[in-house]
């Protein structure tokens, strides 16, 4: 493998992150996006800059490059002379770019941006709000320039913000789109060539012939049918997947799908567009559809699943585990070229802080979106839970720093939408409005298709209990299927496996010692899906509903278990499933169990929010306050938080209002936990 030449002038530690923005103009000149670069030019034309480039259209880019941790303001942007730098090399008749990294230089970005916007001084002005007319006050002065005359000069001048990760990131996945080599090693040699050729011109050809002599080897994506193949595999694995989850008679009609896609091909519209809705809203159908449809189209398509088993921390472990053997964003950007292309990104709550089971993989998706920003033709499509989209503090500064993104609410499905699908398949429509109602959520009309015709006469009011009676049903039709079930010993092993090692997906290996007809009888009934080397439950909530029925079966204290067991955000979904369990089966112990964990000062916050948040939805009469009096002092100013937050009482409440019973007293487990309970936000579990 080639080594980076040593030292000499290469070897200037102050130029480091200049360097790192050359290396990123270095690699887009690689691959046909300008035509020459001029490093430090000599005389007044190289005042102030880093290099000169002229691009792919013959336009001629100045560009000087700042670090530092404090604010790029006008008055600082004065004296550190780049205010005058910018004016001499735009009245030279070239384009400026100043590029601030770590802090950003906004009201500088936001006075240039809006000069292109304008078409004449007096609208650049007007359009402007009070703060970024004092700062144009400020660069006028300095430019000893009229507003107009500054107007006319801004607009030949651009700024561009990075973070030294992020763009560390970028220039990796930019080197990694052209050869195979460690990009540290190609960032190397290519410092060293220009610190060699100061003041030279030179061409890409250059470049080329000299990584090509250190032995260097180009990665040749474009055409390589193995990519598309492996690209084009990851999206079918998918919707094998999806398929399984969706209703044996059928999908509701809904204009989501289309709307997906018209956001993604708006050529103005965000790189980044996120579909979010409730558990079993959906969204992964959609994203599916959405995808599939794209790629019918031309569009270059792969999909990526992040609740996949093991530890995911790059976008390149992301690619190996979709199959391939590089970052899917390097191998789309790759194959694309200039035509458009999409990764989808599913299952992103599974890797968020709120309500995630595996949040350390969250790094690789970051890395994912900041590789994207060197390929805009390549846009992604993240699917998440609503509740996650608004309440984890990492997915949400993710998106703030695209500065913009789409996004899609996936709602319930209309109830007459559900009535006519029902008629359409002759199956028989539910007398009791709670039951439509449960069906109005398209996971819990796909298990109820799955029930027998005689079952589906019975009212249900949650979807534990449909759960309840498909598990019966299936039980016995997977026996006959067989001609024998031992259902412990297929589902047992897989449920075990997941708690322990907090996944959603286990390796086949796990089923070793099963019956091969079973586990083959369980799979036609689509209870278990299979991919080349793992198993998983067709939704991950029945895996919470399997846990939590075997969880009370055997008697276990949830309270004992969360203090033994870590309380990581595995455990919420399982914690709901439980309590919900409790709730249908045994209605002292669920209050009972409700007590003990908000009592308790060592039961994590993340969990208590969870626990209020369920009872808010519980339509409980006013004698079941009695049940929950230790608590109901607690409860009820936690319950004030949220109904001030989300505009209507809970039942409970209520019910504590009509009791006259509204004492308050300082929550005893307040200083044990992160976050006061009404910052949490609402309960997103799977089974919600």
């Amino acid at each position: 493998m080639a080594k980076a030449m040593p030292g000499g002038a290469a070897d200037k530690a102050g130029n480091l992150n200049e360097h790192l923005w050359t290396a990123l103009r270095l690699a887009e000149m690689l691959q046909g996006k300008a035509r020459r670069i001029r490093l430090e030019p000599i005389g007044e034309a190289g005042t102030g800059i880093e290099f000169e480039l002229v691009d792919d259209e013959g336009v001629a880019w100045v560009e000087q490059v700042k670090s530092g941790t404090a604010t790029w303001t006008p008055r600082r942007l004065r004296a550190e002379g780049v205010l005058a730098d910018a004016k001499l090399q735009v009245e030279r008749g070239r384009r400026f770019r100043f590029v601030a990294l770590g802090a950003g230089a906004v009201a500088f970005d936001t006075l240039t941006g809006r000069s292109r916007q304008s078409t004449t001084g007096d609208e650049f002005v007007a359009s402007l709000s009070q703060e970024d007319k004092s700062a144009l006050d400020v660069i006028a002065e300095v430019w000893n320039m009229t507003s107009d005359e500054a107007w006319s000069l801004l607009r030949g001048i651009y700024v561009k913000h990075h973070t030294i990760d992020d763009l560390r990131m970028i220039v990796d996945a930019n080197l990694r789109l052209l050869y195979t080599d460690d990009p540290d090693l190609i960032r190397g040699e290519l410092r060293d060539l220009c610190d060699e050729h100061v003041h030279r011109e030179l061409t890409p050809q250059f470049f080329r012939d000299r990584l090509e002599s250190r032995t260097f080897t180009r990665r040749l994506i474009r055409g390589d049918r193995n990519v598309g193949d492996a690209l084009h595999k990851s999206l079918a694995r998918h919707q094998r997947r999806v398929e399984h989850s969706e209703p044996g008679f059928g999908l509701v009609s809904r204009a989501d799908t289309n709307t997906v896609i018209d956001t993604l091909c708006d050529p103005q519209g965000s790189q980044v567009v996120v579909i979010d809705g409730r558990a079993g809203s959906g969204k992964s159908t959609i994203a599916c559809q959405a995808a599939a449809l794209l790629e019918g189209r031309g569009w270059h398509v792969a999909v990526a699943r992040m609740d996949l088993d093991g530890r995911i921390a790059t976008s390149a472990q992301l690619g190996e585990a979709m199959d391939l053997d590089e970052s899917p964003t390097v191998l789309l950007a790759g194959i694309a070229g200039d035509e458009p292309a999409l990764l989808v990104i599913d299952q992103l709550d599974a890797v968020s802080t709120y309500s995630g089971r595996m949040s350390d993989n969250f790094d690789a998706v970051a890395e994912v979106i900041t590789e994207v920003k060197c390929a805009p033709n390549v846009k992604v499509l993240l699917v998440t839970r609503s509740a996650d989209l608004e309440a984890d503090p990492r997915l949400c500064a993710l998106l703030d720093a695209q500065g913009s993104f789409g996004r899609h609410t996936v709602g319930e499905l209309a109830m007459k939408d559900v009535t006519a699908l029902l008629e359409q398949a002759g199956v028989p429509v539910p007398s009791s409005e709670a039951t439509l109602r449960l069906l109005c959520t398209p996971l819990h009309l796909s298990v109820f298709s799955r029930l027998s015709e005689s079952a589906r006469g019975r009212d249900y009011s949650t979807l534990q209990q449909m759960y309840e009676q498909y598990t019966g049903e299936v039980r016995r039709r997977a026996d006959q299927r067989a001609g024998h079930l031992d259902w412990d010993a297929v589902t047992v092993p897989i449920v075990e496996y997941m708690n322990e090692h907090e996944v959603l997906a286990v390796p086949a290996s796990v089923l070793d010692g099963a019956n091969r007809l079973e586990v083959g009888a369980l799979e036609s009934e689509s209870v278990l899906v299979r991919d080349e080397t793992h198993y998983a439950f067709f939704h991950e909530s029945y895996f919470d509903f399997l846990f939590a029925r075997s969880f009370v079966t055997k008697g276990n204290d949830l309270r004992s278990f969360l203090l033994s067991d870590g309380q990581a955000l595995f455990r919420r979904a399982q914690t709901r499933q439980v309590l919900d369990h409790l709730l249908a089966t045994d209605l002292p112990a669920f209050y009972g169990t409700v007590v003990d964990l908000l009592e308790h000062d060592q039961i994590r916050s993340h969990i208590k929010a969870l626990v209020v948040n369920l009872l808010r939805q519980v339509p409980a009469e006013s004698a079941d306050w009695t049940r929950i009096g230790p608590i109901r002092g607690l409860l009820a100013s936690s319950w004030a938080c949220s109904a001030n937050r989300h505009g209507s009482m809970p039942p409970m409440a209520s019910a504590c209002g009509n009791n006259g019973s509204t004492a308050l007293r300082k929550p005893r487990w307040r200083s044990a936990n992160s976050y006061p309970l009404h910052e949490l936000g609402p309960c997103e579990s799977s089974a919600c």
